[in-house]
């Protein structure tokens, strides 16, 4: 099942430094299929409709467990929502940065940027980057699914 969530709004909690408050819009399978909405009261998000959420948890439950914080935690819906989000806020800064800076993986695989560039010279200087040692790739130079698929990897390390 693809999981992708849209129109997220993420506000600051006064009651959670934990949990983050957002809504949005859940796509599944390229199908818009509801919203999710948490408060940051340390509570679980609340889908509409309420299928919605059933459907995701019975799918969470049918993924293995991840390995996080020294251990192995069962998949969950809200864990699912989790990570979409975080994908969505990943592809957002990453679009932000890339329309005025030269982004890049260092010959160590390091994710680093240059300095800001007016728009109409961040392809040229991307370009200008790619042939110099001690650069693996320049994002902005791939289609925007790689990049952000060596984003989201990133992350996770």
């Amino acid at each position: 099942m693809k999981i992708e969530v849209r129109n997220v709004k993420i506000w600051k909690c006064v009651t959670s430094g934990v949990t983050p408050c957002f809504r949005a819009s859940v796509v599944l399978d390229d199908e818009p299929s509801g919203r999710v909405r948490n408060d940051g009261l340390v509570s679980a998000n609340r889908y509409a409709p309420r299928w919605l959420g059933e459907r995701l948890e019975a799918y969470a439950r049918s993924l293995p467990p991840l390995d996080c914080w020294g251990g192995r935690v069962a998949q969950t819906a809200d864990l699912l929502i989790d990570r979409a989000v975080q994908a969505f806020l990943v592809a957002e800064a990453y679009r932000k940065l890339a329309k005025t800076h030269v982004v890049y993986l260092s010959a160590t695989g390091e994710l680093r940027h240059g300095s800001p560039l007016p728009r109409d010279r961040v392809y040229l200087a991307a370009r200008s980057r790619a042939g110099r040692p001690g650069v693996l790739r320049v994002l902005n130079l791939l289609p925007e699914e790689q990049a952000l698929a060596i984003l989201r990897e990133k992350v996770r390390a």
